[in-house]
């Protein structure tokens, strides 16, 4: 919704299907509007919990937009949880931060922070082309500001051939830019098609123990995960294009 005062805040949604949930339309539960000086809202919370969860609409927890010509700030988005067997996304997912006005100034200007998004499946997750998971700070606003928010994805497979996943901020540090972390057991795939910004942090498990990226891996495009990270008993290898990072 879009008002001159302080506007809404987005609601809470929790959804439970017992077997698919299919977005095809938009599922909006985003901080409300504002066209004078009034404050704009937060997003809401989203909650999902389903056997297969398909994406090829909208769902989106941003926050609200401020006026491009008043003396606001963006609204912050908040977070959405995903569980799982089984997640494919073509679509778009957005815990974007809200846009401010275009001066910056005290309480104005500011661009909304990232949310969290958080998705874990129990045996593969896919987001193709044109496939969006969005975190990022509010894309206008007259201040540099914003924070980037946090992405995380787990399952045993994950394929990320085609996929856009973003927790941009104002800086380069992972506090500002926030984090994309993706943990898997089987298999990890990415191309050159699709781009994750910044780079992500990466971890496998098996039954015998964990590997994990110490920094964040900014030539995860060159290195095949599949089969360069071993963990095996009473060992882990990694070889010479993935050992730098750990």
């Amino acid at each position: 919704s879009t008002t001159t005062d302080n506007s809404y805040n987005g609601s809470n949604l929790t959804i439970i299907a017992r077997n698919a949930l299919n977005i095809t339309g938009k599922v909006l539960v985003e901080g409300g509007n504002t066209t004078s000086t009034g404050d704009p809202g937060s997003g809401g919370y989203v909650n999902i919990t389903a056997n297969q969860f398909l994406v090829h609409g909208e769902l989106s927890a941003r926050g609200g937009f401020g006026s491009s010509t008043q003396a606001v700030a963006g609204g912050n988005a908040t977070a959405i949880w995903v569980n799982a067997s089984l997640v494919r996304i073509t679509g778009n997912v957005s815990a974007q931060g809200g846009s401010g006005s275009s001066t910056c100034g005290a309480a104005q200007g500011e661009r909304g922070h990232g949310g969290n998004i958080s998705i874990n499946a129990n045996t593969s997750i896919v987001i193709e082309s044109p496939g969006i998971l969005n975190a990022s700070r509010g894309s206008v606003g007259g201040c540099n500001d914003g924070c980037g928010g946090y992405i995380n994805i787990t399952a045993p497979a994950v394929d990320l051939r085609g996929g856009n996943l973003t927790a941009l901020g104002f800086g380069n540090t992972s506090s500002q830019n926030g984090t994309v972390f993706i943990q898997y057991v089987d298999n990890l795939t990415f191309d050159s098609v699709g781009n994750v910004t910044p780079g992500p942090t990466i971890a496998r498990t098996s039954s015998f123990g964990r590997i994990r990226y110490l920094e964040a891996v900014t030539g995860y495009v060159t290195i095949n995960f599949t089969n360069n990270i071993s963990i095996t008993n009473n060992s882990a290898v990694g070889d010479a294009a993935t050992a730098s990072g750990l």
